[in-house]
């Protein structure tokens, strides 16, 4: 924030052209120092420029700058406050207050953040300086995990700061925390025309689309996400889902393969191949593939109603009992009841008309 308010100084150096040379001379050195990061003695020759002219707001602010860079914060907060009081322009008092709670915010103190920066939205600013208050409030309300405020703060920060990355992509994550994806796939197609290979973003981008079930545009951002970052490789899960949801069954297979190479206790990745493997007729790699993920995933209903969907089809009724029967324990879904009893049915039916045993292999 501290570059972007160095306007407010310059205008302010014009209202004070009878300065002494004396005071000209100090203020030079202080600021020269500061810009050198030697802040001790920047503070020193901003304190003889207090002596010179005390009522300036500036050199206050200046020095609280120095001391928040030392890390002595209560020297800070005192020269801050004390500039803030000298301070007569309503983007002069919005320098003090901003960088006062700014240092909450670095302290990840963010409720105290909030509260000192609260008086701020009372000041007439500019547009700059509004979307900074916004922001900071809206940062603070997401570190705070209070994510509809948050929302509502920064997208109020994105109509001052249209192209801050921050206010993007930290605008998006809220949306997706209130599981609003096509907000989310807006405020991050804003972020990432601004950084587009920003990895979050590009992931972020992908799940967004794949929760839309607009698989091209998820696959778009999930091969970018291949191809920067090659070894993460929740890039290639993602890219995997898309050409499933796309029914391009062999793809998914290619993608989720890479994966299991690097990651051979994915549990993930073996449901995601005997899903394309079942679509495609293959049943018994969807088997071998299934059973796999259900060693690592014993808990998800969805692989055992797979295995007795497969199971069914190959005539293998009792094994697709048993798996419908686990998948409805994990999650008592009435399908699964109604695949159990379809079997059932069709146990009875096959043994009236003397056809294949229950137990019958494929």
């Amino acid at each position: 924030m501290s570059r972007k308010i160095w306007g407010i100084f310059l205008v302010s150096l014009l209202l004070f052209g009878s300065f002494a040379l004396a005071f000209q001379t100090e203020y030079k050195k202080g600021y020269a120092l500061y810009k050198q990061k030697k802040y001790k003695e920047a503070i020193g020759e901003f304190k003889k420029s207090v002596d010179l002219y005390p009522e300036w707001w500036w050199l206050p602010y200046m020095i609280g700058k120095c001391y928040r860079k030392m890390g002595n914060y209560n020297q800070a907060f005192t020269y801050l406050k004390r500039a803030q009081g000298l301070a007569k322009k309503d983007r002069e008092k919005f320098a003090t207050i901003y960088e006062q709670a700014d240092i909450y915010f670095s302290q990840k103190n963010y409720k105290k953040a909030i509260s000192v920066i609260r008086p701020a939205g009372r000041l007439r600013l500019p547009q700059r300086e509004k979307g900074e208050y916004y922001k900071l409030v809206g940062l603070s309300y997401m570190r705070l995990k209070d994510y509809k405020r948050a929302a509502a703060n920064l997208s109020r920060a994105m109509q001052f700061l249209p192209n801050d990355f921050d206010v993007a992509s930290h605008l998006g994550s809220a949306y997706v925390k209130l599981n609003q994806p096509d907000k989310t796939i807006s405020a991050m197609l804003r972020a990432v025309k601004l950084r587009p290979r920003d990895k979050e973003v590009l992931y972020v981008l992908a799940r967004a689309y794949l929760t839309k079930k607009d698989y091209r545009n998820a696959l778009k951002y999930a091969l970018q996400g291949v191809k920067y970052y090659p070894a993460d490789f929740r890039f290639r899960g993602l890219a995997g889902d898309a050409y499933l949801g796309m029914k391009d069954y062999n793809n998914t297979i290619k993608m989720y393969k890479v994966v299991l190479n690097k990651q051979p206790d994915n549990g993930l990745a073996y449901f995601r191949i005997g899903e394309a493997y079942k679509m495609l007729g293959d049943y018994g790699n969807a088997t071998e593939n299934l059973l796999m993920a259900a060693r690592y995933m014993p808990n998800e209903a969805q692989i055992f109603s797979s295995l007795g969907f497969i199971y069914e089809k190959s005539k293998r009724y009792d094994d697709a009992i048993q798996a419908y029967t686990q998948a409805y324990k994990i999650k008592a879904d009435p399908k699964f009841k109604q695949a159990i009893d379809r079997v059932k049915k069709r146990i009875e039916q096959e043994k009236k008309s003397g056809g294949t045993e229950g137990s019958a292999q494929p």
